[in-house]
């Protein structure tokens, strides 16, 4: 097979719930880091990578992270403190990620968006 064969088999990505069945079945097969797929992601091997989808995509894996912090530290019962300095560091790495990829237009979530140490929402206040 020819190497563009390869990429027109590959349907356009067109919503960040077809971004997220992607990384979810390139992590079963490869475990693949979240990094290496959006390194991937935007050179185009799945589609369109940007705008709304894109930091819909993003904004999930972090709530998804996030929650699983919080559920890691209570089963493992982590000291005060050791699962929030987690949970600041993931909230770096993605405000990371959103910068590199041009995404830190906002948050793309909805009511579950990550919640703050107060318990609020992460979203910006417009």
């Amino acid at each position: 097979m020819c190497p563009g064969a390869a990429a027109a088999a590959q349907p356009a990505v067109a919503s960040a719930e077809d971004l997220f069945e992607a990384f979810l079945a390139l992590s079963l097969e490869e475990a693949i880091a979240l990094e290496a797929f959006l390194e991937r992601a935007a050179a185009g091997e799945f589609g369109p990578f940007r705008g709304e989808a894109a930091r819909a995509f993003l904004d999930r894996v972090e709530r998804m992270t996030l929650a699983n912090i919080e559920a890691k530290g209570e089963e493992a019962g982590l000291l005060p403190g050791e699962a929030e300095e987690v949970a600041r560091r993931q909230l770096a790495r993605f405000a990371e990620l959103r910068r590199r990829y041009g995404l830190e237009g906002g948050r793309a979530g909805g009511p579950e968006d990550a919640p703050t140490e107060e318990g609020g929402s992460a979203r910006p206040k417009t």
